[in-house]
């Protein structure tokens, strides 16, 4: 069962240049195809910033978000954040992991999705152990509905007022969370507190 859910690839270009500063053969065509890739739009699988903004249009119409739904069903997605809660009281860890701001407009109202809560299984629960909060990590998870159609959650704080008071969350906010399942570290990179 998945739980619910409320990371930037840099790449180097070498250059083989021949006399007179022109690029040689094989190298000119693997230095363009470099260039193209650099300059395309980080997809939504690497970026969750392109997440967030490839989700817009869909979550602005109601009827279109079982077609982002169905879209990402089962799609595995690698992003970076900084971990600011872990809680050990859902009978397994749980690691709540910042995420760059980005805002949205829905008929709901505006939402700020900021956060994604990852809950890894046991064969990946030792690599996360060393995390602390303010940690930066970047992880692996698969997007998965934990409920039939319930991949992207939408609702507004008065619909479940007493978890949302007891979070700090003001009445009629916008609450927006993405269900996934399992998580695996890819990197961590602990904070100058954190360290010895």
């Amino acid at each position: 069962m998945s739980k619910c859910a409320v990371i930037v690839v840099a790449v180097a270009c070498g250059l083989t240049v021949g006399a007179f500063g022109q690029e040689t053969g094989t190298a000119a065509a693997s230095t363009q195809q470099q260039v193209k890739e650099e300059h395309r739009p980080a997809s939504w699988e690497s970026s969750w910033q392109a997440f967030v903004k490839y989700c817009e249009p869909f979550l602005a119409v109601k009827e279109k978000r079982e077609e982002l739904r169905i879209a990402m069903e089962d799609k595995a997605v690698e992003w970076e954040g900084k971990v600011q809660k872990i809680d050990m009281t859902m009978g397994g860890p749980s690691y709540e992991i910042a995420m760059p701001p980005v805002s949205v407009t829905m008929p709901e109202g505006d939402a700020t999705f900021d956060a994604m809560t990852v809950y890894p299984k046991k064969p990946n629960v030792p690599s996360w152990e060393k995390v602390k909060v303010g940690d930066h990590v970047r992880f692996r998870t698969t997007l998965k509905s934990d409920f039939p159609g319930m991949l992207l959650n939408v609702m507004t704080s008065d619909s479940i007022v007493e978890p949302a008071v007891k979070r700090g969350v003001s009445k009629g906010k916008v609450l927006v969370w993405i269900s996934s399942e399992d998580a695996t570290l890819i990197a961590h990179q602990a904070t100058q507190s954190a360290m010895p």
